[in-house]
Order: C-alpha cells, then sequence, then structure tokens
C-alpha cells in the first residue's frame, strides 16, 4: 500500500527526487481494485508502515532521522485510526489485532507510542486498557465514541 513511499525512498539512496505539481497519470477507482477488497485500509496501512520501521531497523539505512520520525508518524497514526475503526465496529477482534500492533510498535522503538498519539487516542487507549474484555462493556465505549463524534460534527457545523 506504501509502494509509492518506498519507492521513492529507495530511489532516493540513488538520485534526487523531484515533485512535478501536474498529474502525469490518472488512474480509475473500481469495485475489483486491490484496495476496495481491503477490509480495512487503516489495518493495511498500519502492518506496511511497521514494516518499514523494521526495515530500517535491520538494514543500514539512508534516511535521515526526520524521515525515520516520519515513517514512526505514519504508524502510529494508522494504528490508532485502526484502533478507533475496531471501537466503532464494535469489534473485538480487530480491537485485539490494534492492541497487537502498537505492541509490536512499542517492541521496536520503546514505549513512545501514546506520547505520539492525540489526547483523544491516549483516552481511548487507556479506557480499553481498564476495561473489561466483554462485549457488554466494548459496547458501552463503541456507543459513548458514536455519541461523541456525533455531538462533535454537530458542533462543526
Amino acid at each position: 500500500m506504501i509502494a509509492d513511499d518506498d519507492f521513492f525512498l529507495r530511489v532516493g539512496q540513488f538520485t534526487d527526487v523531484v515533485e512535478i505539481s501536474q498529474p502525469l497519470a490518472s488512474f480509475r477507482v473500481h469495485k475489483d481494485s486491490e484496495t476496495s477488497r481491503l477490509e480495512s485500509l487503516s489495518h493495511r496501512l498500519a502492518q506496511d508502515y511497521l514494516f518499514q520501521m523494521k526495515e530500517y531497523q535491520t538494514r543500514p539505512s539512508f534516511l535521515a532521522d526526520s524521515d525515520i520520525s516520519l515513517i514512526d508518524d505514519q504508524a502510529v497514526r494508522f494504528i490508532n485510526s485502526f484502533f478507533l475503526e475496531s471501537i466503532l465496529k464494535n469489534n473485538l477482534e480487530l480491537l485485539k489485532e490494534a492492541g497487537e500492533l502498537r505492541q509490536e510498535f512499542e517492541r521496536l522503538v520503546g514505549r513512545y507510542f501514546l506520547k505520539r498519539s492525540s489526547a483523544g487516542a491516549r483516552l481511548l487507549w487507556l479506557i480499553a486498557q481498564h476495561m473489561a474484555p466483554n462485549s457488554r462493556s466494548f459496547a458501552a465505549l463503541s456507543l459513548l465514541l458514536r455519541v461523541f463524534m456525533k455531538a462533535k460534527k454537530k458542533l462543526l457545523r
């Protein structure tokens, strides 16, 4: 999924990369595309950014520290997005997978995950950590989050 990022990182090892600010190609969105068949794009992107993190840690890296930090930030972003998605879908299995992705991140770079997360995401992780692992408490969290999001949309109108 992040093939473009990976491609340009690899090309950047050998030559400068420049931006051309006008479209040179286009693509068609259709029901049989790889992206449309994914159950969760956030899940896939979280996995892909974690893969990139493993790559720069196991191989000599040509990336600057600021580039590595951007990859880490994107991993946090998509793990949190997948975590939120699991709550909204009221799906305990997805919640467990989001927790495993977070643990993988922390295994790779230490306990910086929550520091890189928004205040709202930190609060949700804290609540999820302390709730009983059953569907009733999870459903309550899901409902609370939906009510909050609905109220937020009304406030932003």
